[in-house]
């Protein structure tokens, strides 16, 4: 990877999201006061994540657990409502994806609910947050704290 400068850089002035050459980072943000704030940190996600389209993108936070699964599980919804899958298909498939990635994962249900809103209507958007947070696995993921591995 490249790096100095001679890398393509592409950063988004109000996340911290950066791309540097074929390798996109997403840092989600932490103790963003208020529900607007968050909401807009993930319009610029979405933004980021079209700016680099079918490269690699690493989500993170510091623990790894419910921010950045939850930035990354929007992300994967959103993929699967733009290639035309149903809300009853997406709330099968994407908890799967998420695992396989993350087997910790225990989403951010307010997370969820401000990018869902994003794409989906409000009633769609908090339905599939409660089934997604309902999911056997994100919810024993959410008592354990992140603890399995």
């Amino acid at each position: 990877m490249k790096s100095g400068p001679e890398a393509e850089q592409v950063r988004c002035p109000t996340s911290g999201l950066q791309s540097v050459a074929r390798s996109s980072t997403i840092r989600c943000p932490r103790g963003v006061d208020g529900r607007q704030a968050k909401g807009k940190h993930l319009k610029d996600i979405f933004r980021f994540a079209d700016s680099v389209p079918g490269e690699p993108l690493m989500v993170h936070c510091r623990a790894g657990i419910s921010r950045s699964t939850g930035v990354a599980l929007c992300l994967i919804v959103r993929a699967l409502h733009q290639r035309g899958d149903s809300l009853e298909m997406i709330a099968q498939e994407a908890p799967e994806i998420i695992l396989q990635i993350r087997p910790q994962a225990a989403p951010n249900p307010l997370i969820l609910e401000l990018g869902f809103a994003e794409f989906l209507s409000e009633t769609d958007a908090r339905d599939l947050v409660v089934t997604l947070i309902n999911h056997p696995r994100l919810l024993e993921n959410r008592f354990l704290g992140g603890t399995r591995r």
